[in-house]
């Protein structure tokens, strides 16, 4: 078997500077490393190997300087290695790469190709996805688990927004490897001269058959115009937690001062900007819209004309919810739709009716459908998207964070239409005033549909909670020094404040809650009101998930605990006490 892995060399996120006078990033000094989801697709292929014979090559696309990422996969246990190394690559978006990795898989021949599930730098998902989508080859994304099957196919088990989903696919395939598929194999302070050179092979575009004009900045279908410094400057205030019940009372009064000023008024519409057409992607999970959904669609009432597109049946609820949000017209299909059929369907009707941007949430499905519409119809495609707005030449700005929300870019596109998916919670939920309802359009599903893949099994954890995470106005942050004993305070505090809990990796590697609660470098980014952080130490990975934050307050018995340098108000204090004694109160005022 022939596994080829796909590898990027990432900057780490602590050492990125920004020169705001030039507008660029300072990368002088910044320490490079594997991109950790890559580093367990290499592990991962190299045990398939050991396990089930054949050859594993690590393929990577960048500078002379990444020739580093190759050795280190060497001295890791591959086979070989293959350097794409060209200038003309400089500037290629998640599209051109895909193509430029689906040119050197065609070449090298390949049963299974694993590349990271995103990297650290830009977050998006997409290269995976489209690289499958370009080879003709089924994906299985964010896998965990791998079992091998007879007659060439496997079992995976990959994580969701909610739980996890077994499916099962034929190879040759496409796999991206989840944080937990594998601990990796530790390379730690080794010395690179110790690889053996020779069996990295060089590869520039003729190599692969491809032209000045598919990749680069000429051929990428998006473009980033700027690039703006945002992070949240943080002026640390510490309080003596020593009286639990004291400064529980001040730290409730400082959360109701935050949400007691009115919120601001949502803008109407009595009729709507423009006549460009948005079409925004509707998620459905257990019988409710998701909110990213609303929030894409208010957002482009605003620019223009919504239009909801729905794979499913309809409800009277359901419309109504959508029309209140702005949806001028509703694409239904007629009953549940199959990833594979989803992103039929909407190449089909794009194709037909040529609307002005599509969205997606930046979900599992979202991003899945997404990024297979972009590769088959050669589409540029701003992943997690936090913001859109037209310029003054009438340009649809998409603004794409990196770097773990440090940094800022809008994206433009030159491909129609324009595409994004939109992260959970950055656009804001509006109600809009219409003088009629939205037109319902019924569609059909395409025949002759291949789905790539077939699911064999679904569990969902912690369901709605877990996919509230995202839009929670309040978040209970869990650290481990918490206590695992403890966690029922902690989600009665979150239940008390109408919010959800979130955790440290670590607390998610001791089982204490599900992936899907962890928040961090390698798990998800929220921006709620309030972030309340509970026996948090306060480690770099975590606090870069949450410096989105409106307010930032940690709990932690150490006086000297990391956390308390990167918040607005730090509690010297027992984390547990404090929660009890705010449960208390909040209980006392519902009575």
């Amino acid at each position: 078997m022939k596994f080829l892995v796909f590898i990027k060399q990432v900057p780490n996120p602590a050492d990125i500077h920004f020169d705001s006078f030039t507008k660029t990033l300072i990368r002088a000094g910044v320490r490079n490393e594997i991109n950790p989801y890559d580093r367990r697709a290499l592990s991962e292929a190299i045990r398939c190997r050991n396990q089930n014979g054949g050859e594993v090559t690590a393929v990577t696309m960048g500078p002379p300087s990444a020739r580093d990422a190759l050795l280190e996969a060497l001295i890791m246990g591959v086979d070989s290695a293959v350097h794409i190394m060209d200038s003309r690559l400089a500037g290629s978006d998640t599209l051109v790469t895909a193509r430029v990795l689906a040119a050197a898989a065609r070449k090298l021949g390949c049963d299974i190709i694993f590349c990271g599930q995103h990297s650290t730098d830009s977050e998006t998902g997409q290269v995976p996805v489209e690289l499958a989508e370009l080879l003709g080859m089924p994906c299985a994304t964010a896998v965990s688990k791998i079992e091998y099957l007879q007659g060439k196919a496997i079992q995976a088990t990959c994580e969701t927004d909610e739980g996890w989903t077994v499916v099962e696919v034929s190879l040759p395939a496409v796999l991206s490897s989840a944080e937990r598929l594998i601990k990796p194999i530790k390379t730690k302070n080794v010395d690179l001269s110790s690889a053996p050179r020779e069996r990295i092979i060089e590869c520039r575009l003729e190599d692969l058959g491809l032209s000045r004009d598919e990749v680069g900045v000429a051929g990428s279908p998006t473009w980033v115009a700027d690039i703006q410094d945002v992070r949240v400057s943080r002026s640390p205030e510490l309080w003596d937690g020593s009286d639990a019940g004291s400064v529980a009372k001040k730290l409730l009064d400082v959360c109701n001062a935050r949400f007691s000023g009115a919120p601001e008024a949502a803008p109407t519409f009595s009729s709507r900007p423009s006549e460009s057409e948005y079409w925004c992607w509707v998620e459905l999970f257990q019988n409710q819209i998701r909110s990213v959904s609303l929030e894409m669609i208010s957002t482009a009432a605003g620019l223009g004309l919504a239009c909801a597109i729905v794979p499913g049946p309809i409800t009277p609820e359901l419309k109504n919810i959508l029309c209140a949000h702005g949806a001028q017209k509703i694409f239904v299909f007629p009953s549940p739709l199959h990833p594979d059929e989803s992103v039929a369907a909407i190449c089909e009707n794009i194709t037909h009716e040529k609307p002005f941007a599509v969205l997606f949430p930046a979900t599992t499905r979202g991003r899945y459908i997404a990024s297979r519409v972009s590769a088959r119809l050669q589409l540029g495609l701003t992943g997690d998207c936090v913001g859109l707005h037209l310029d003054q030449q009438g340009r649809l700005a998409q603004m794409k964070p990196a770097f773990g929300g440090n940094i800022l870019a809008p994206i433009y596109s030159r491909t129609a239409p324009q595409m994004a998916t939109v992260r959970p919670g950055a656009l804001p939920l509006a109600l809009r005033t219409r003088s009629k309802g939205p037109e319902v359009i019924h569609r059909i599903i395409p025949e002759g549909v291949q789905r790539q893949f077939s699911v064999v099994a679904e569990e969902i954890d912690f369901g709605i909670q877990a996919v509230k995470l995202n839009e929670a106005r309040t978040v209970v942050g869990i650290g481990a020094g918490f206590g695992q004993a403890n966690l029922p305070l902690a989600s009665r505090l979150a239940d008390l404040l109408k919010g959800c809990i979130a955790a440290t990796r670590r607390v998610v590697d001791m089982g204490w809650v599900p992936r899907q609660f962890q928040v961090g470098l390698t798990g998800k980014f929220i921006a709620p009101e309030i972030y309340l952080g509970l026996a948090i130490s306060g480690r770099y990975n975590h606090m870069i998930g949450v410096q989105k934050a409106g307010l930032l307050v940690a709990v932690n018995s150490d006086p000297n605990a990391e956390v308390f340098q990167c918040v607005d108000i730090g509690v010297v204090g027992d984390a547990v006490s404090i929660t009890t004694e705010m449960i208390q109160l909040l209980e006392q005022k519902d009575r």
